[in-house]
């Protein structure tokens, strides 16, 4: 009897368990950066990953600034055109770290999409 109790609440508190992560980790990718709702926090992400995709060891990569101030690099030129200028820092096929400028133009289209009009890193 005690053994099925207790094989019981195991299921119930891992059933909560697993509920409660369900439910933050839900949370958390509506409030994270790859779910940003301004349009130049979105143009931010999708200049960075076209960025990440040319580099040697995009994983070891560092953008300039923080989350929140990411979107002072990048300007509205009208009409759904972004212009991103910002650096870069990532390891290069060495091991050794640099800097590297990049300009990234980007638009948004009316049916929801981003294009990469200009990619050009130094």
């Amino acid at each position: 009897m005690i053994l099925r109790n207790l094989i019981s609440l195991s299921i119930v508190v891992i059933f909560a368990v697993f509920a409660t992560g369900t439910s933050d980790s839900g949370s958390r990718s509506q409030s994270s950066p790859s779910a940003p709702t301004d349009k130049k926090a979105e143009a931010v992400v999708y200049c960075e990953d076209a960025v990440k995709q040319r580099l040697k060891a995009p994983s070891s990569a560092e953008f300039a600034g923080s989350w929140m101030t990411k979107t002072e690099y990048v300007t509205d030129l009208g009409g759904g055109l972004y212009r991103m200028r910002s650096y870069v820092d990532a390891q290069n096929s060495f091991g050794a770290k640099i800097r590297s400028n990049f300009i990234c133009e980007i638009e948004f289209d009316t049916q929801g999409g981003w294009k990469i009009n200009r990619l050009e890193i130094e």
